[in-house]
């Protein structure tokens, strides 16, 4: 039932969720992210014992077709988990908010634990145990903000030149080669015809780059536990102290101070 499901396929959501140092902020990822996959989808973690719960609430509950949405949901919660547990892992049991149907045993079956059907809500069901505090991802920062998939999700692409630049600059920074050749290139335009462009907003590359990287930086201090001499070195500065004196002239505080603000509140 649905084996080829998994919550890397999609796109920037599935990469955010991913990047969970454990599968409780796996989930947590999840659950933020949410409003940018269904506006009415909800998830709620409950413990009960030594048991969690797992809830999705799907607004199609009842409807026809309802069960093939709700069988790809746990298909997209045990790709999440898969990293987080043992191969041979499988949850406790799945509880299905819909009739039994006839070929119940292909359930079981396939997701090979208990099922049980017409339960008062979506659910799946495993042991609260110490795995749920896993940190598959080692060293690894991630990066994937809740940021990226507002951009993502956006109606249309910028139309105004600025945010086109800031647009390239935010790409740019991802392989840390910035500079006005390429963005005037991916423009069509010379680098004097981008520049002339750029004045006539009273605007300045340079600026419109360290703009962008600041923006960028605040993202990550505020959305990601990434360290941040690693920040320093993701958006292109030379050291950590270069990031913390461009950032502090900036935004009027240093990379630390900005973040422990954001814990504070």
């Amino acid at each position: 039932m649905a084996p080829s499901l998994h919550i890397r396929t999609w796109g920037a959501f599935g990469a955010y969720v991913s990047q969970g140092r454990s599968f409780v902020d796996a989930l947590q990822r999840l659950m933020r992210a949410l409003p940018y996959h269904g506006a009415d989808d909800r998830m709620e973690i409950v413990v009960r014992g030594e048991e969690v719960h797992f809830h999705y609430d799907i607004p199609s509950s009842g409807m026809l077709g309802y069960p093939h949405y709700a069988i790809a949901a746990v298909r997209y919660i045990q790709t999440i988990a898969a990293p987080y547990f043992p191969p041979d892992w499988v949850p406790l049991r799945i509880e299905f908010d819909f009739p039994k149907p006839r070929h119940a045993a292909l359930f079981e079956d396939s997701f090979r634990c208990p099922v049980v059907f017409d339960a008062p809500r979506w659910a799946l069901v495993i042991h609260r145990e110490p795995e749920l505090l896993g940190n598959p991802m080692g060293d690894v920062a991630p990066t994937m903000t809740l940021s990226d998939l507002h951009r993502q999700v956006r109606p249309a692409a910028p139309t105004d030149l600025p945010e086109k630049i800031r647009e390239l600059v935010r790409v740019q920074m991802l392989d840390g080669q910035v500079d006005i050749e390429r963005a005037g290139a991916q423009l069509g335009l010379g680098v004097r015809t981008l520049q002339r462009r750029l004045d006539a907003h009273n605007l300045v590359f340079r600026d419109l780059v360290l703009r962008t990287r600041l923006d960028r930086a605040c993202e990550l201090l505020r959305e990601t536990q990434t360290p941040i001499t690693e920040i320093a070195m993701m958006l292109g500065y030379a050291s950590p102290a270069n990031f913390s004196r461009a950032f502090r002239q900036g935004r009027g505080v240093s990379p630390g101070q900005f973040r422990a603000h954001r814990f504070a509140t």
